[in-house]
């Protein structure tokens, strides 16, 4: 694993819960546009100027990136829920201004269904556990959920190539009309 990604992971795991879940999200966020950046035509300058990924732009949400990336086949139905636990847990952290004993539970119930920590970990209560506070819990699924969400997509993104852009079509025969082309442009003048 790269430093970066270390030092991102150790700053998530330090921070308290609210703002290591507000972190994750909008690394994850940012992770999610470089994958579809990847994974889209290379063409920046048509990236930069159309806007798609502004605030305002088709793909300037944390949830339109998500949907986009599992649309396109980039990640797994799995992930893609994940995530989208994720961005709602981050929603709640942001806008309310206090997070009541109901938005922990929340919280609290979102992070124990995580797909991919539960597929990767047994969790299991030793006898003798000593019991922490829920937010600490909750704090120990986030951050876990955060690393091996952040290692898959960059797996995805170090696998994935540009589309390649369609030629224009005016080469060769591809705009040659055949007798139902003109057929159909008829029908249409």
């Amino acid at each position: 694993m790269n430093a970066n990604l270390k030092e991102v992971i150790k700053e998530v795991a330090n921070a308290p819960l609210r703002s290591s879940i507000i972190t994750a999200a909008a690394v994850i966020d940012a992770t999610l546009e470089t994958l579809i950046k990847k994974y889209l035509v290379d063409d920046s300058d048509f990236l930069k100027k159309s806007g798609i990924f502004s605030h305002s732009g088709c793909l300037g949400t944390f949830s339109a990136k998500a949907q986009m990336a599992y649309a396109l086949g980039l990640i797994s139905k799995e992930l893609y829920r994940d995530i989208d636990s994720y961005r709602d847990m981050r929603n709640k952290c942001a806008h309310e201004y206090v997070l009541d004993e109901s938005d922990m539970q929340s919280i609290g119930a979102k992070s124990k269904a995580f797909n991919l920590v539960n597929a990767c970990f047994t969790f299991k209560e030793p006898e003798n556990a000593v019991h922490h506070s829920p937010a600490s819990e909750i704090k120990q699924y986030t951050v876990l959920e955060f690393a091996i969400i952040l290692v898959a997509l960059t797996k995805r993104i170090n696998g994935v190539q540009h589309c390649s852009t369609f030629p224009f079509e005016a080469h060769d025969d591809y705009l040659k009309f055949n007798e139902e082309d003109f057929s159909l442009l008829g029908g249409l003048l």
